[in-house]
């Protein structure tokens, strides 16, 4: 596979100005791979001979079967994550799996992190799911709430209303207004 790397990693040389040429299939499989193992495409794209991840990026929006693959990549990484992540909270190092650094709070540190990456990037497998029920548990929550949500508005309005409306013997008459010429 390095050698296949090393091969695809030598840019076709275009001159001055022009942007390099890499073999595409062979470096998007290189990166799948890495990418399933969790590690992030910025560290992969440092790599030499690797292309930019703006690189990267541009592919996948310019070409839906290279976008696929490294879809389907990202979820196994994020299962090969969580896994590193059940390793590091039992005590696991590098050498089995793991990132503990012998720390338990630093430990804790790098799952919480991790976990909440993983609650960003893939809400629906790692995120919090919420439930909206009524009090009782069942029924329809959102016909509860608009229910609850007219009854207090109108209480509200109803307990607070303030007639504002101007009455005829209450307004001062010409002249005898503050400033006004009746003083």
């Amino acid at each position: 596979m390095e050698q296949a790397v090393e091969q695809a990693a030598e840019p076709e040389k275009r001159g001055p100005g022009h942007p390099l040429v890499y073999d595409r299939e062979v470096l998007v499989e290189v990166i799948c791979e890495d990418l399933a193992k969790g590690v992030p495409l910025e560290d992969i794209c440092r790599r030499d001979g690797m292309p930019s991840a703006r690189s990267v990026h541009a592919w996948k929006r310019a070409q839906p079967e290279i976008a696929a693959p490294i879809a389907h990549a990202r979820e196994a990484g994020a299962d090969a994550i969580a896994q590193r992540m059940r390793l590091t909270a039992r005590g696991k190092g590098p050498d089995q799996g793991g990132d503990s650094t012998g720390d338990v709070q630093r430990d804790a540190l790098i799952v919480n992190t991790d976990l909440k990456l993983l609650a960003k990037w893939f809400p629906a497998t790692y995120g919090d799911r919420v439930a909206l029920t009524n009090r009782e548990g069942t029924g329809d929550a959102t016909l509860r709430v608009e229910n609850v949500l007219v009854e207090q508005l109108t209480e509200l309005l109803s307990a607070s209303y303030v007639d504002v409306t101007p009455r005829p013997e209450a307004l001062p008459a010409p002249g005898d207004e503050p400033g006004g010429n009746g003083q």
